[in-house]
């Protein structure tokens, strides 16, 4: 599905109606000088909806209009179209809408800078999200620019021909709803634990890259791109084995003295149990090692699920969904 897109449309294509409108919805920021004078000045964004996601728009030598389309006509973002153009209807009809100004709704006079383009995937919960967030965190995809910050691995962050971020759908939901930018239902919310999210963000240049027009692509043209970014990734994962995890520790590690430390505790963890395996050693060198040991993709679970451990290899399938219905909540 299509998860956000920008469009800009140069002022001149507006009605002076239009343009007079806007003038008086829009904010401007200013930078004055000690002396008075007007240094500079920018358009600055004004959200459609303070109650939810919706689209913000700003107004300036150009209409820029951006957000998720999938908020303009549901009450949260999981799942919504891929079809671009049908996506842009969405957001033109949300803002005329909320707005009561009329704009072209001629894809040709717009420009699109950004577009995210996400599959869902039905892990079948918490667990199997978190363990396969732990393994992207160490995938070589993108060599040097993956990033892990809480719930989400990033590759590319900054680029603005492509990049893309991994998240657990459960945690971002349970954010924007208790900032009230997003509604679930009971029902939804507990099939979402079930969500890991691939998005791949397309950028500005991607889009001066490309030979076709923005409002030309179709869905298979984006799955392609996405299936891309992610081939990989994107059809099964498969946690660390007992025979691998050493040498994932050894290149996650600060020093292969530490990975084999840390190795040792892992397998003490296995013999006497978490808290025995605890007990058995100094409280910093414990957390060195646990530190270690997620890092490497052993999760806080794993280490505490009361059990004596036994490390196999576990296989993670990535079922796609682009409706509630096909997620299998338990």
């Amino acid at each position: 599905m299509l998860d956000w897109l920008t469009l800009k449309l140069e002022a001149h294509h507006l009605t002076e109606s239009s343009r007079n409108q806007l003038d008086n919805v829009s904010s401007m920021i200013q930078k004055v000088s000690p002396e008075g004078e007007i240094l500079w000045n920018v358009s600055s964004f004004e959200s459609l909806r303070s109650d939810m996601q919706g689209i913000a728009y700003s107004f300036g030598t150009e209409l820029i209009l951006a957000g998720s389309p999938a908020s303009c006509i549901s009450d949260n973002n999981v799942f919504g179209t891929n079809e671009p153009i049908k996506a842009f209807h969405q957001m033109i009809m949300f803002f005329r809408g909320v707005t009561g100004i009329e704009i072209p709704t001629d894809p040709t006079l717009w420009k699109c800078t950004r577009m995210d383009v996400t599959q869902n995937y039905d892990l079948g919960g918490q667990i199997a999200v978190n363990q396969a967030l732990d393994y992207l965190r160490h995938a070589t995809t993108r060599g040097r620019n993956t990033e892990r910050r809480q719930s989400t691995v990033y590759w590319n962050k900054t680029s603005s021909l492509r990049s893309a971020k991994a998240y657990n759908k459960f945690e971002h939901a349970k954010v924007v709803t208790a900032k009230n930018r997003a509604h679930y239902t009971k029902q939804q919310l507990n099939a979402v634990k079930n969500i890991l999210r691939l998005e791949l963000k397309l950028g500005r240049h991607w889009f001066l890259r490309k030979d076709i027009n923005w409002y030309q692509l179709t869905p298979e043209n984006l799955l392609s791109e996405h299936e891309n970014f992610f081939k990989s990734i994107s059809s099964n994962l498969e946690v660390p084995t007992m025979d691998s995890l050493l040498n994932v520790l050894i290149n996650s590690c600060p020093t292969e003295g530490q990975a084999k430390s840390a190795f040792d505790f892992y397998l003490r963890i296995r013999q006497l149990g978490h808290e025995s395996a605890k007990r058995s050693v100094p409280l910093p060198t414990y957390y060195r090692h646990t530190r270690n040991l997620r890092n490497a993709g052993i999760t806080n679970a794993d280490m505490n699920s009361g059990e004596i451990l036994s490390f196999r290899p576990k296989l993670i399938t990535m079922t796609p969904v682009n409706d509630w219905h096909e997620i299998n909540v338990a």
